[in-house]
């Protein structure tokens, strides 16, 4: 449950952009999207490289603790 809370949080980009205006307390979605694509000028092979560095912790995480996601699915699956 604390992983996919962490996920869910990690990768909220509306929230952000709306509420949030100090570039401080942003999220890593908004942060990147507001640093590396804006209307004068885009740098994709930064953002691309940022994007990778940022959903990298996330996505050991879930390699690292992905048979218990399976046990918690297929738990309740079988009576």
């Amino acid at each position: 449950m604390f992983l996919y809370s962490f996920m869910w949080s990690w990768n909220d980009l509306l929230y952000s952009l709306t509420l949030i205006i100090s570039a401080d307390l942003r999220t890593v979605g908004p942060g990147l999207l507001l640093n590396y694509l804006n209307e004068s000028n885009s740098d994709w092979g930064g953002a691309m490289a940022a994007s990778l560095m940022a959903s990298l912790p996330v996505t050991v995480a879930f390699i690292a603790l992905q048979r218990f996601f399976i046990q918690g699915a297929t738990a309740g699956a079988v009576k």
